[in-house]
């Protein structure tokens, strides 16, 4: 058992943090924050490309937190499940620490047909074992009612907004920007706000996407 994550001791379990393959940069420097060793867990792939998921740790009566970023470059969400099952029945609970949840964008319906990616990515984080996630900075505000804590082991989920911490930061430093720039024109809004409290001048970015070839094919009926 580490003795400097003594600090962390509850009644309910020591802290134990285990850093999922999807971002181990930053994971490390959370642990190093936190002043934890991470937990030795084996996340790798088969030489087929299958996720390869071993525990080397003891996690007996521990709080667990997982850290991952669930992007699509691989299938986070079914590493995340799998560390889950492995330390499942030892550890005390379970929570999930996602810096970044895909799908994102894909929230609502737009046009006919149109199937919102994010509920079902909420759906399989619900059922994967968690007791409790965090989330951050959402596309939108509704995204943690996707969430289901009602038939599945999860039954809290913190959407935490780190923009509040910049924009507090920024306006302790006013003189040190000269001006708000918008990425695009959803955060147009949002930072027309800030630059507003700044009295800044704002600009922002206008993106244009390239049509890959399948898009044009199924818009010409090809």
């Amino acid at each position: 058992m580490d003795n400097n994550n003594s600090r962390f001791n509850s009644r309910f379990g020591e802290l134990g943090l285990i850093i999922a393959n999807s971002h181990p940069t930053l994971g490390r420097e959370v642990a190093d924050i936190l002043m934890v060793n991470p937990l030795e867990v084996k996340s790798g792939f088969f030489p087929n490309g299958e996720i390869d998921v071993r525990r080397l740790c003891d996690v007996s009566g521990r709080d667990i937190c997982i850290f991952s970023s669930l992007h699509a470059r691989y299938d986070t969400i079914k590493e995340l499940r799998l560390m889950c099952r492995s330390i499942r029945g030892s550890a005390n609970r379970i929570f999930g620490v996602f810096p970044f949840v895909r799908d994102g964008k894909s929230d609502h319906i737009k046009c006919f047909g149109e199937t919102p990616a994010y509920q079902d990515t909420a759906m399989q984080i619900s059922c994967c074992g968690v007791d409790s996630i965090a989330i951050f900075d959402q596309h939108s505000a509704q995204h943690p009612s996707f969430y289901d804590t009602t038939h599945y082991r999860l039954k809290i989920v913190h959407h935490v907004y780190l923009m509040r911490i910049l924009i507090e930061y920024a306006m302790r430093h006013k003189d040190s920007f000269d001006s708000v720039l918008a990425l695009d024109d959803g955060g147009y809004k949002r930072n027309k706000k800030i630059a507003e409290m700044l009295k800044s001048p704002i600009s922002f970015i206008i993106k244009e996407r390239e049509m890959l070839l399948v898009e044009k094919l199924m818009l010409t009926g090809q």
